[in-house]
């Protein structure tokens, strides 16, 4: 999606994916995760994470899928260290829910999404630079039409205010490496606020990585 014409010069790419559920039922997740990887240099890092995958596809591994939920121990500790040589390429920003918080009116995937969008859209807005000449937000394609929809209508308001060109792409993690990046950050993060386990956002120190939690001034659980 684009409402301007492509331009030359230093574009932001931002990689967004998400961890946990929109089930807002006991049967669901406790938190909802969406994370951006964010660069001007998406080459150099997808490049790394390639260099990865030839090493343990050399080394007879074929848990060659770098998806963290999934992953073996030993190659998420892989994985985390080949992002961390990454500090001056990268930069993350992860928005979360303590999903209980959220009042009944927002317990649709769709009313969700929409408001994470709002969110991301103004984050972009703070970290665009002026000698940005365009944004492109690439989100896993797993998402519904419905969502993607609600996603884009969101963001689209932020990101016009930009006075720049933007493109918002749907496309599978499975098939990005730079998604997958981003898919590691959202899975330590859950983990995190989940079960209180540090480890997986310890391997990823190093990295410039903000968070910000959507309802830090909630205070009533609904369910």
């Amino acid at each position: 999606m684009t409402d301007q014409a492509p331009a030359p010069g230093r574009t932001l790419y931002v990689f967004l994916d998400e961890s946990g559920n929109l089930d807002f039922s006991g049967r669901g997740t406790d938190h909802f995760v969406v994370s951006a990887v964010y660069t001007t240099e998406p080459c150099r890092s997808a490049a790394v994470m390639q260099a990865l995958k030839y090493d343990l596809l050399g080394c007879g591994s074929t848990d060659l899928d770098f998806h963290a939920t999934n992953n073996t121990r030993g190659t998420r500790l892989r994985v985390s260290g080949a992002i961390t040589t990454l500090s001056g390429t990268i930069a993350v920003h992860t928005l979360w829910i303590d999903k209980h918080l959220a009042h009944p009116s927002q317990h649709d995937d769709v009313t969700m999404m929409s408001f994470f969008g709002t969110a991301m859209g103004r984050w972009i807005g703070k970290a665009v630079s002026g000698d940005h000449t365009q944004v492109v937000m690439v989100f896993d394609s797993v998402l519904t039409g419905k969502k993607q929809g609600a996603f884009k209508a969101a963001v689209k308001p932020a990101l016009k205010q930009l006075g720049i060109p933007f493109r918002v792409a749907f496309h599978p993690v499975k098939s990005d490496l730079n998604g997958q990046i981003a898919d590691y950050f959202s899975w330590a993060w859950l983990r995190y606020v989940e079960s209180g386990d540090p480890s997986g956002v310890d391997a990823l120190a190093g990295i410039r990585w903000t968070r910000f939690n959507l309802y830090q001034r909630g205070t009533r659980r609904w369910w």
